[in-house]
């Protein structure tokens, strides 16, 4: 994780743990229809996780400092 600053690890953590939270009970809550689970599964997994990972992209990029842009920066250019 080099080039990000402390409150953007800890981000990541928390969408990591958060990630895991919503597979384990989709998986969980789906296994009582067996007939359906996988349906039901991906019916809760799939718009859970994408909804998670496009609040986290927005966040840690609104974490963002100075010096982690101008390190951006002079790597594109």
């Amino acid at each position: 994780m080099t080039g990000l600053n402390t409150r953007q690890k800890i981000a990541v953590l928390t969408m990591d743990v958060l990630l895991l939270l919503e597979l384990t009970l989709c998986v969980y809550f789906s296994y009582q229809d067996k007939a359906n689970m996988p349906y039901l599964f991906m019916r809760s997994y799939i718009p859970l996780c994408l909804g998670t990972l496009i609040t986290f992209k927005i966040l840690i990029h609104k974490l963002r400092t100075k010096e982690i842009e101008s390190e951006v920066a002079c790597s594109e250019a």
